[in-house]
C-alpha cells in the first residue's frame, strides 16, 4: 500500500492465480498510473479499453 497526503493506492491478488501474471499486471497499472490525476481507474482504462 503506497500513502500519499490524502490519497492511498492498494493492490490485491487473487491467491488462484500465478503470481508472475499479477506482478506483471501490478507493473503495468503503476507505470501508467504515474502522473495520473487523482481519481478511480479500472484495469481496463490501462489496458486501454475505456
Amino acid at each position: 500500500m503506497i500513502r500519499c497526503i490524502g490519497e492511498t493506492v492498494s493492490i490485491s491478488s487473487d491467491p488462484s492465480q500465478p503470481s508472475a501474471a499479477f506482478a506483471a499486471g501490478a507493473l503495468q497499472a503503476l507505470k501508467w498510473a504515474k502522473g495520473k490525476p487523482a481519481g478511480i481507474y479500472t484495469m481496463r482504462h490501462v489496458l486501454g479499453f475505456d
